[in-house]
């Protein structure tokens, strides 16, 4: 998720803005300063800036920005942070550049300094040292963004008070954090005794930041468009005041089911409505080998949309390895994220797939490869596939790149693709904003290594494809301010001729029709009880003593999962979930198992619930998974009562059997 690393970078654009109160001349250069902001959503202040300017000889200016962001991310609370500093001549050239920023996922340290007509950065991180050159020859003001707002003042302050200044003028920012020219234009939208205001709009579009500066260049407010976000002068003590930001629902593109649905493997067509305003259709691709467009009516504009997902009738074409056609070039290339001509990605690359010529084939050693590779992690920015290999963790997006690299480094033709996925949880189905690949095997089909699937899913719903990740960005960010999912029909396919299926308990077995599992309870004093929870089917299974309330609970719940998630994978992210509600937890029992022959994993942990009577608690899960169906029965108790029914937990686990 570069998005927080950019709008990090925007924070930046006006903190030098701020003087002393009083009117100084041009000549004079900025004055120094020592302030604090904060960054708000309008509600919730998540972050600061402490800024330091200080005049150098020969009219040089110094910055100095350290800044930090507390985020929410799916559950995952991290922090941002960095320090920026540069060095400035009196017309805002850049002399100097340094930066260090940590990371959840590491960090780094930038230097960088002026030459004729550019910039030289050296970048350090834990792999080394890369320096590379940037020179512009078009004229256009190269500024860093620690000094943009001094550059915006020194425009309006060195014109006479009834000249007519440039509405629009265009101009390069160097992000001091990361060393990237961004270009943009400057625009004056008003002056007056008052001050003025400033649009910065950059080429991509969603980035767009106003600037407001009082008669003295101090800095009124700043807002960044998308997620909307506030800049505010600050005292220290409020600075350091902050929380963490839950990233709402609506940034993340999550939207709960509005009905239920069936498993995954029940599915034979499912039709969904969109809505969304102001974006043209021409900036979509809603169709591919398993999605099309049924319908679209527009109304001034506001548009709806009808997609049906369908699975395909067959596998489809195949071709042979290497694609080196040229209508292939942007899904073969090299790009920010996506490096095939690393070494270490060509070379292992070249590992799996080996001899094999099959585009399919290849396609699917690499996503069964990635899959396992990568170890889930929800963190908030994006990493290149070179770093994903290095690092191991990620998210859809970090799976995408690593597979994306990988798989154009064997000659596979891939893109990104960008829209829905469908997960399925406890609480119900809820769509979520994800990213996947496309590969060209004679047609594009879906790739999404995050579960190790390859082919026609139902669970995908695609808005757009690019070949590079910040080519699927401008859309996405449009789309949180007003899209809306819901599920308009489905199809489904006729259950195969055989035994009829009871459901229900019928004496110590209870069985699942829908999920196609069964179970036993220890003796007929237990009860069964189905919460008939909205996407996964949870059940709480009760011991005689009717006195335990909370203390000790048993629950089955049987839910669909694509085959090729590992049963590890599930439980550890409901760990990350746990540490959100328990204090210091401990993992007592990590272990894969096998149940009547089907493979699974066993976790147990501890922990101490986050109340103010919070009683230590254990407790152990074990998922199995079978065909597209997965079956977790957990225990969750007190550390006493674990021990007292330990015993009935293993008979209920040993009982549990997948009806072919």
């Amino acid at each position: 998720m570069s998005r927080w690393r950019r709008c990090l970078v925007l924070l930046l654009l006006a903190f030098a803005t701020t003087s002393l109160l009083q009117a100084r001349r041009a000549s004079a250069g900025p004055p120094e300063r020592d302030l604090w902001y904060v960054i708000s959503d309008g509600e919730q202040r998540y972050g600061s800036i402490h800024v330091v300017v200080r005049q150098r000889e020969h009219g040089q200016v110094e910055y100095a920005v350290e800044s930090l962001v507390r985020i929410e991310f799916f559950g995952a609370p991290q922090e941002l942070q960095s320090t920026s500093s540069a060095i400035v001549d009196s017309k805002f050239s850049l002399i100097s550049m340094q930066a260090t920023s940590s990371r959840l996922s590491g960090g780094g340290t930038l230097h960088g300094r002026g030459i004729e007509n550019g910039y030289v950065i050296a970048r350090e991180t834990e792999d080394g040292v890369e320096e590379t050159t940037r020179t512009f020859n078009d004229g256009i003001p190269s500024i860093s963004d620690l000094a943009l707002g001094d550059w915006l003042h020194s425009i309006v302050s060195e014109a006479a008070p009834d000249a007519v200044i440039d509405h629009a003028r265009p101009v390069r920012i160097i992000a001091a954090e990361s060393g990237e020219a961004e270009p943009a234009t400057v625009r004056l939208v008003s002056r007056g005794a008052a001050g003025s205001e400033w649009s910065i709009e950059f080429e991509k579009e969603w980035l767009k930041t106003m600037i407001r500066l009082d008669d003295c260049g101090v800095m009124i407010d700043q807002t960044v468009a998308t997620p909307r976000t506030h800049i505010v002068r600050a005292t220290q003590e409020e600075a350091e005041q902050i929380a963490h930001r839950r990233i709402p629902d609506r940034e993340l593109l999550v939207f709960p089911f509005d009905r239920e649905l069936p498993p995954t493997r029940r599915l034979k067509r499912l039709d969904v409505k969109l809505t969304w305003k102001d974006i043209p259709r021409d900036e979509f691709q809603l169709e591919d080998s398993r999605q099309s467009l049924i319908s679209l009516e527009q109304e001034g504009g506001e548009y709806t949309a009808l997609v049906r997902l369908a699975r395909p009738a067959d596998d489809g074409p195949d071709i042979v390895l290497p694609v080196s056609r040229q209508q292939f070039a942007g899904a073969l290339g090299s790009t920010d994220f996506i490096l095939p001509e690393d070494e270490a990605v060509a070379r292992i690359a070249a590992e799996i797939v080996g001899e094999t010529t099959s585009a399919r084939a290849a396609a699917t050693a690499i996503c069964q490869w990635v899959s396992e590779y990568i170890e889930p992690a929800m963190i908030a920015e994006t990493l290149s596939g070179p770093q994903v290999l290095k690092r191991r963790t990620g998210k859809c997006t970090e799976y995408s790149t690593l597979f994306a690299s990988l798989a154009r480094a064997a000659g596979l033709p891939t893109r990104l693709a960008l829209g829905q996925r469908r997960f399925v949880g406890a609480e119900g189905d809820t769509w979520a904003g994800h990213m996947w690949n496309e590969v060209y095997v004679g047609q594009w089909i879906p790739v999404d290594a995050s579960v190790n699937e390859v082919g026609g899913s139902l669970d995908l719903l695609k808005f757009i494809h690019s070949d590079t990740v910040m080519g699927t960005q401008p859309l996405r960010w449009k789309l949180t301010q007003s899209l809306g999912v819901s599920i308009a029909d489905v199809e489904l396919i006729p259950e195969p001729p055989g035994e009829a299926i009871e459901p229900g308990l019928r004496g110590t077995t209870y069985t699942s029709a829908e999920h196609r599992f069964r179970f036993s309870i220890p003796d007929e004093a237990w009860t069964v009880e189905d919460t008939k929870s909205a996407g996964a089917q949870v059940l709480r299974v009760r011991p005689p003593d009717a006195d335990l309330g909370d203390s000790a609970m048993f629950h089955v719940t049987a839910f669909s999962l694509p085959k090729g998630v590992a049963p590890k994978v599930v439980l550890d992210a409901r760990l990350r979930q746990q540490r959100t509600a328990l204090h210091e937890v401990e993992v007592l029992l990590d272990q894969a198992v096998e149940i009547n022959g089907v493979a699974g994993h066993r976790l147990r942990f501890g922990g101490t619930p986050k109340s103010e009577r919070g009683v230590p608690m254990r407790v152990t899960e074990v998922l199995l998974t079978h065909n597209e169906s997965a079956v977790l029965i957990n225990l969750i108790s007190t550390i006493e009562n674990h021990e007292k029914f330990g015993q009935a937990f293993e008979r209920i686990l040993s009982s549990v059997t997948f009806i072919e």
